[in-house]
């Protein structure tokens, strides 16, 4: 399930929920009950939580090409590719048996505007394969993934997730820090309420479930 997440403007860093969450629990910012520290641990956690409940971190970005280039190896943040865009022509993923039907079995020998690609798997990464060589130098391509999995260390550190999930976080970060003192009550409370809203915020996003989706009207809001 994605839970989207794309430029800053659309999702909250690391500071931003430290200070929502200081406010929800009604704690003044230099408070030393819940350090920062103690927090960003709990706000870490709360993502994992929500990683594991099937929330999927997207993020877009784009290259631009080199004349007669054919394959691409992403950077190391990205998971698995979901859509490409070749100058604003959105390309099909098919396997590479489909490549080699296509092609006759000769998709480095072509050289022109591509519409298809494949991924395979290398000691170096994943490896995007288009069908054929790019014809230019400095054409954009633009793609969306799957981000990587990393925790938030430096409070510009965005959360990678639509902003609409931040309640969630909130609510779980507000159970951790009442589970420390074992305020056993509070927990359960904010544990209801945790539950209500991953749910509410899973079906804001139903509609995101398909990465054509993400091509085609941009549903991710960038």
């Amino acid at each position: 399930m994605p839970g989207v997440g794309g430029g800053a403007d659309y999702q909250f860093s690391l500071s931003d929920i430290r200070t929502k969450v200081r406010a929800f629990l009604m704690q003044d910012a230099d408070s030393t009950h819940w350090s920062d520290t103690k927090l960003n641990v709990y706000i870490n956690t709360a993502l994992d939580d929500l990683r594991l409940a099937g929330v999927k971190e997207i993020g877009r970005d784009s290259f631009t090409t080199t004349a007669g280039d054919q394959e691409w190896i992403p950077g190391q943040l990205v998971w698995r590719v979901l859509s490409i865009i070749y100058d604003d022509q959105p390309l099909t993923e098919i396997t590479r048996e489909d490549m080699t039907r296509i092609t006759a079995g000769d998709w480095d020998g072509r050289t022109g505007i591509p519409y298809h690609w494949f991924v395979e798997d290398t000691d170096e990464g994943s490896r995007i394969t288009f069908d054929s060589k790019f014809p230019a130098t400095g054409t954009t391509v633009k793609f969306w993934y799957v981000k990587r999995p990393a925790d938030l260390s430096g409070d510009d550190d965005v959360s990678g997730l639509y902003r609409v999930y931040v309640t969630a976080i909130v609510y779980r970060v507000a159970m951790l820090a009442h589970a420390s003192d074992d305020n056993s009550t509070t927990f359960q409370m904010f544990e209801r309420l945790y539950e209500q809203a991953l749910e509410r915020a899973r079906a804001a996003h139903v509609r995101l479930m398909s990465p054509s989706a993400v091509v085609m009207h941009d549903a991710y809001g960038w």
